[in-house]
């Protein structure tokens, strides 16, 4: 069914239509007169072209001037169709008539080039290359700052160019083919680091895909911070960090176990310390006893002046060294008291032999204390 609004058509199995518009690839959306031929494809006339389209697998073909037709916007209910398939359709300026058995398909594969390449004023000047035709070049790299650039392709064929249609696809970025129609240039822009493979295919003058794909490697170089040599700067930089680190934990802990054991050192040294005075207090005490009880009657005999002179010199004697003895006795028990201060006692040994030295002219014979 011709509408203003593309083409309709009734599908029986879900017993509704399905419309055909420019954005499926007809040249106008008007549809003057549709003429099914012997091969049952349908002739439709448009305000903009003579379209050829299959209703079964919806493959359409148009016709314009670069076809040969002498004009494109066709009339309303313009047409007819003669015994031997000569088809008849009024145009806005005469008519047309052709034969569908006898056209024949192009069977030529026309080659496809990438023939230039354009880049922005702005980024001339950070490429390594001055050039805009690349017909021989494999490989093209761009700065990461500047990887905004247009390629243009075509295809070389001289029977009806204008009817090729292209495909492309940037390996890396698009997962499958992008169709271009009768655009013969694209642009990519802000590519990131990394490297692609632009690939370009195209119809012939029939609207057949060709296998006549051309490819180009691309290359986009990152940034210093982002190559090889600057990871592999960054691992150096992380194992050295790791080690300052393991080295820093193990003084950390080394200075905990010094710690520890000068605690631990210290403890002993102190209970050491205490033990000894313990023992020296003890040692005291069981010193102390006796010679306590030595002083009493030695000051009181001292006091009642009994016996002679050498008598008393002698037991003045013995309370010097009475004296003498019992004052580191004294320190150690003040010490032992009060227990905040810590410091060398000087003991100074003095037997007992000694203080009891006999003294044949202190003590004649015969004499005692």
């Amino acid at each position: 069914m011709t509408t203003d609004n593309g083409l309709s058509l009734f599908n029986k199995e879900t017993r509704s239509f399905n419309r055909i518009t420019t954005e499926d690839g007809l040249p106008s959306n008007i549809i003057y007169r549709i003429v099914e031929d012997s091969g049952h494809f349908f002739w439709l006339s448009t305000a903009n072209g003579l379209v050829k389209f299959n209703p079964d697998t919806y493959v359409m073909r148009t016709f314009a001037y670069t076809d040969g037709l002498h004009e494109t916007q066709f009339n309303y209910s313009s047409s007819y169709q003669a015994p031997d398939g000569t088809i008849y359709m009024g145009t806005i300026n005469g008519m047309l008539s052709f034969n569908p058995s006898r056209f024949k398909e192009d069977t030529f594969s026309p080659p496809v080039y990438i023939t230039a390449i354009n880049v922005p004023d702005n980024e001339v000047d950070q490429l390594n290359y001055i050039t805009t035709s690349i017909e021989n070049t494999e490989t093209l790299k761009f700065p990461y700052d500047a990887s905004t650039f247009t390629l243009s392709y075509i295809a070389l064929s001289y029977t009806s160019p204008d009817a090729i249609r292209y495909s492309y696809k940037l390996e890396g970025v698009d997962k499958d083919w992008i169709y271009m129609n009768q655009n013969k240039d694209v642009t990519f822009a802000n590519l990131s680091p990394g490297e692609y493979t632009f690939k370009v295919k195209s119809t012939n003058s029939s609207g057949i895909w060709q296998d006549n794909e051309q490819a180009l490697h691309i290359v986009i170089t990152p940034p210093f911070w982002a190559t090889r040599w600057a990871f592999f700067l960054y691992a150096v930089i992380i194992c050295i960090l790791i080690v300052l680190f393991y080295n820093y934990k193990k003084a950390k802990l080394e200075e905990k176990h010094r710690v520890n054991r000068d605690l631990f050192e210290s403890k002993k040294e102190k209970e050491l310390y205490d033990a000894k005075i313990q023992f020296f207090t003890f040692i005291t005490h069981e010193i102390r006893t006796p010679l306590t009880l030595i002083k009493a009657p030695l000051e009181k005999i001292l006091r009642s002046g009994d016996g002679n002179a050498s008598t008393q010199e002698n037991l003045r004697i013995i309370e010097k060294k009475y004296a003498a003895t019992a004052k580191p006795q004294q320190s150690i028990a003040r010490f032992q008291k009060n227990g905040k201060q810590r410091f060398q006692t000087q003991l100074r040994k003095y037997g007992y032999s000694a203080m009891a030295e006999y003294d044949p002219a202190t003590f004649p014979a015969g004499h005692g204390i």
